[in-house]
């Protein structure tokens, strides 16, 4: 009788072990990580500052007093420059987009 108790005590330690064991390797399998892709494909392409016409050259130059000219791209469909500003003082980012006129263009939004 006693021998029955303790073989059934281990039985019940084996089985309790492997639904353990299963449970956590379930668990580790739903936690994957899933790297996803995004290509930007905003029509916009890189360009250096002198590849832009005049007004909008200047433009840039003036925010060039408090920011950093991170990057430039130019949309030649929208006839658009995305400008792409650091700030001196905080490294905060900020986007320009510029007209061809070098005033700053603000899509409308619909309502």
């Amino acid at each position: 009788m006693k021998k029955m108790k303790l073989m059934m005590l281990a039985i019940a330690i084996v089985f309790g072990t492997s639904a353990f064991a299963n449970v956590q390797s379930s668990s580790s399998e739903n936690n994957a990580t899933v790297a996803i892709s995004q290509t930007n494909d905003d029509g916009y392409v890189e360009v250096k500052l002198e590849d832009l016409n005049e007004k909008v050259q200047a433009a840039i130059k003036g925010y060039t007093e408090s920011y950093d000219v991170s990057a430039l791209g130019y949309n030649a469909d929208k006839k658009l420059t995305r400008v792409t500003l650091s700030s001196k003082a905080d490294q905060s980012i900020k986007v320009v987009i510029l007209d061809d006129e070098g005033k700053e263009y603000v899509e409308a939004t619909a309502e």
